[in-house]
């Protein structure tokens, strides 16, 4: 908690974020809909918990808000659907497709959720409710890490080989999801 308010203050946004702090599905129930600019999911990635997660923060973010969150290495259009399907139930697998390790529950739920491609950034994906639905927010590259706190200024580095197999084993390496 204290990483977390240290990071909203290094921002400056402590007078515009309320941190919530207990499982976002009971939490989002004592909250109001419609009321949220912005909700970042950082959770499970089971298919089934990431849909339920999904549904709840669509309810609370308001017409033009943002809804993002993190673990969406590749689209569901670029994996092997069948395989990606019959392992939503898995954290971690390595796409037979693409060679790469995707969470295949996040994977499949931001499409299913979404109905779309969504715009994601080195595995981080955000957008934005419309009227009508959910639209991508793609102009997020104007963003450098020069202009990130310097303690989250190594994402960017990092990111780029953090989900990319190990030659020797083909084994997921530098994934870790702590609850």
């Amino acid at each position: 908690r204290a990483l977390f308010n240290h990071n909203v203050a290094s921002m400056g946004l402590s007078n515009l974020v309320k941190p919530v702090v207990g499982f976002f599905r009971e939490a989002a129930k004592d909250l109001q809909e419609d009321d949220f600019d912005f909700i970042y999911i950082d959770g499970n990635h089971v298919y089934n918990e990431v849909m339920a997660d999904l549904n709840a923060a669509g309810k609370l973010v308001n017409t033009g808000g943002i809804l993002c969150g993190d673990d969406l290495e590749e689209q569901w259009k670029d994996v092997d659907q069948e395989y990606c399907a019959a392992n939503c139930g898995r954290d971690v697998v390595v796409d037979p497709k693409t060679g790469r390790n995707i969470h295949p529950g996040v994977t499949k739920a931001v499409a299913d959720f979404f109905g779309s491609d969504v715009a994601c950034y080195n595995g981080f994906w955000v957008m934005r409710k419309t009227e009508t639905g959910w639209s991508p927010i793609n102009d997020l590259g104007r963003y450098r890490s020069k202009d990130l706190p310097p303690h989250l200024r190594w994402w960017a580095i990092k990111t780029s080989s953090w989900f990319k197999n190990d030659s020797k084993s083909k084994k997921p390496i530098g994934i870790l999801d702590i609850r």
